[in-house]
């Protein structure tokens, strides 16, 4: 069995987190960030032995519902801010080695790590010392590795998804700052979504999201679109549908109302699957600048999709 203990460092303190059944523990430690290494080391073996005593227990049934661990151990208010000012880093106790792994920030994806920086191997036999300035050594690299390459912003990361038919979907990931990893929203019908968040710890503003376009039933009649949309969405102000090529689809359909600001691009797959590239800005009356600029990178993001 892997023991895994999770470090973070901050501006002035370092974080050691035990990993409990693939979690974060919410049990932690903390230091100065100027403590001695061999009290790194220390720290570690103490998390350790926490773990040997605390693996073997169940999962607790409220444990979906408890607080993320960076929570408890700064005072960022969301996870982006948190991952983009600390260093990460993980320390496996193996059966054969102690592995010392640091990772650096991910471009791919918004409040996570991603590769890895530098890796350090030890023997099971390695002293508190040793241990603690393994653990020094892989996060200066990382502070190293961004003195040498500058975040570019505007850097096009291109993703793949996966289709339900099996083929695969290239689409370009808004640039903006603002914008977030959704995910799935919790939908099986998302393959991919983008959250806009103007600040750290705010709603998001809009949604750019991939999907199976599953409320339409895989019908494009203008009466089913107003129909299934003012279900969801309320009375429409406007709706405009047309033809279109931008990309692989083959129909826009645009909703408005004083809730949302909706445009949809469809591509129909097979007779009972269709693919949507959807953009939904909320209250857009209260963003009307906002708006008209969501809807111009929306529309790049739908000239980017093409399958393989």
């Amino acid at each position: 069995m892997i023991i895994s203990i999770s470090i973070y460092r901050g501006e002035e303190s370092i974080a050691l987190v035990p990993i409990i059944h693939c979690r974060e523990s919410r049990w932690y430690i903390e230091l100065s960030k100027n403590v001695e290494l061999y009290e790194i080391g220390n720290a570690i073996f103490e998390a350790k032995e926490y773990l040997s005593n605390e693996s073997a227990k169940p999962v607790p049934e409220d444990d979906h519902i408890r607080i993320p661990t960076w929570k408890l151990i700064s005072k960022f208010k969301s996870r982006i801010s948190f991952v983009k000012n600390t260093q990460h880093c993980f320390v496996d106790f193996k059966s054969e080695n102690i592995v010392i792994t640091s990772e650096l920030v991910s471009e791919e994806f918004k409040g996570q790590y991603g590769d890895v920086c530098k890796k350090i191997y030890l023997p099971l036999s390695a002293t508190a010392q040793e241990i603690g300035e393994a653990v020094i050594d892989v996060l200066n690299a990382v502070d190293e590795y961004y003195s040498r390459n500058k975040f570019d912003p505007n850097k096009k990361i291109v993703e793949k998804v996966e289709l339900l038919n099996g083929s695969m979907l290239n689409v370009t990931k808004p640039s903006d700052k603002h914008f977030i990893d959704g995910f799935d929203h919790g939908a099986a019908e998302i393959y991919v979504s983008y959250d806009y968040v103007a600040r750290d710890g705010d709603d998001a503003s809009a949604v750019f999201y991939i999907g199976l376009g599953a409320e339409l039933d895989c019908c494009l009649t203008e009466k089913n679109i107003l129909d299934r949309w003012q279900e969801t969405y309320g009375t429409a102000d406007s709706l405009l549908i047309n033809e279109t090529d931008k990309g692989v689809y083959s129909l826009r359909a645009e909703f408005r109302n004083k809730e949302v600001h909706k445009i949809s691009y469809y591509l129909r797959q097979s007779d009972d699957l269709l693919l949507e590239c959807g953009m939904e800005v909320y209250k857009p009356g209260r963003r009307k600048k906002l708006d008209e600029k969501l809807q111009e990178q929306f529309e790049e993001l739908t000239l980017s999709c093409n399958l393989d």
